[in-house]
């Protein structure tokens, strides 16, 4: 393994180390399996485009809802073993993906693929909030198990590059096997952590207790609206240079590139600044404030000869991988400091609903404004951000406050 690669996945602490493994093996599979599903779906088995874009989008929506009740099970039965019957699950849907022949076998199995891995999501976090004590370390442990899946995503990614090469059912056959397998190696891996006991469980606990939290609910719906930048990245900018830019093609992988490296490389340095609540709230604003500029330079863009769009482009970029670092740490803080320790589970489940959520309304957030109507759309987007980083601030510490008192 390149000592590069080892440095992703070696921790301080044997607990993260096992799970940066057991990370870096799933997301390599899913890796894999991304950019293959769609053409094996569509071009080898035959399904119709618009009737897998319904069932995934049915799927997300399902995903979304069965996050906070798969957490809240991993508060009373321990997340590690619920986390690992989660990924087997996983992997058998996945496996089954090889016998989907019609749009009705399609359908459910995604839509139980969702519905586990938003699962996973949560309960993840939660096993990480188990494992490390302190919102600060939890912070830089998330940074580095975050940059372990882009090192996992962008080999994973690879690695199809070269199997494609095979014909496109032979590869997405690849794929998905690769993508089971590699569940079965996570959930294996982390049975390597110590099973720790379930957390004591009042006489009636509820699984909506953090969806009944509102004021923690309204930040996280905050964050969600940061986390539209990444839908930024993957559907929005690529038709905008495409369509109303003169800025040379060749842009849009660049800033693919750039972004995946960034996430492998700054999340760490970044995590280290946001070491307390005060410094996590001064990173909500400045995302906020740094999409908020993204936004405006892209406006910019627009009708401007290519040399100096492309250097608002890369002004763009910069801001907005600065806005979804700050956003990444400062959401990873806020959300296990301000959630209770016998509810991580459940309330880390809600975090991975508000980024499900984030990835739904996306597209349809950045056709509506910017794909639609321009630079004025941009500026709309802009105010938007700015406005959701400050509300992130006045939550954070309005809960903060009241739960002191």
């Amino acid at each position: 393994m390149p000592a590069a690669l080892l440095r992703r996945v070696v921790h301080e602490r044997p607990e993260i180390r096992v799970i940066a493994a057991a990370s870096l093996a799933n997301t390599v599979g899913a890796g894999m399996l991304m950019p293959l599903s769609a053409i094996y779906f569509t071009g080898v088995v035959g399904l119709p485009v618009a009737q897998v874009a319904l069932a995934l989008g049915v799927a997300s929506c399902a995903g979304m809802l069965a996050a906070v009740p798969l957490g809240h099970l991993g508060d009373r039965l321990g997340a590690r073993n619920v986390l690992v019957g989660l990924l087997l699950g996983i992997g058998a849907i996945i496996a089954c993906y090889l016998l989907v022949d019609s749009i009705w076998l399609y359908a459910p199995l995604v839509t139980a693929a969702q519905i586990l891995d938003r699962g996973v999501a949560g309960v993840a976090a939660a096993l990480i909030a188990e494992a490390v004590p302190g919102a600060a370390e939890r912070t830089r442990a998330r940074a580095h198990l975050r940059s372990v899946v882009y090192t996992g995503l962008a080999i994973g990614t690879g690695l199809s590059a070269l199997v494609l090469a095979l014909g496109d059912a032979t590869a997405a056959r690849i794929g998905i096997a690769a993508d089971a397998a590699t569940c079965v190696l996570a959930a294996l891996l982390y049975l390597r952590l110590p099973a720790r006991p379930p957390h004591p469980a009042g006489p009636r606990p509820s699984p909506w207790r953090a969806v009944r939290d509102l004021p923690y609910l309204g930040m996280i719906a905050l964050f969600s609206v940061l986390g539209v930048v990444v839908t930024m990245t993957t559907f929005a900018l690529p038709l905008w240079i495409s369509a109303d830019t003169a800025i040379p093609r060749v842009a849009i992988p660049a800033v693919f590139v750039a972004n995946t490296a960034a996430n492998m490389l700054a999340q760490v340095p970044v995590a280290r600044r946001v070491g307390s609540r005060a410094a996590a709230v001064r990173a909500a604003v400045i995302a906020g404030a740094a999409l908020a500029v993204a936004c405006l330079l892209l406006a910019a863009t627009a009708g401007t000869p290519p040399l100096a769009a492309s250097a608002l482009l890369a002004g763009a970029v910069a801001a907005m991988l600065t806005g979804s670092l700050c956003a990444n740490n400062a959401l990873f803080y806020l959300s296990t400091d301000l959630a209770p320790a016998d509810a991580q589970g459940q309330y880390q489940g809600l975090v991975a609903a508000g980024t499900a959520l984030a990835a739904m309304i996306g597209p349809g957030v950045l056709t509506a404004l910017p794909l639609a109507r321009g630079a004025a759309g941009w500026a709309v987007l802009a105010a938007v951000f700015a406005a959701a980083g400050i509300g992130v601030a006045a939550t954070a510490r309005a809960m903060r406050e009241r739960r002191a008192t």
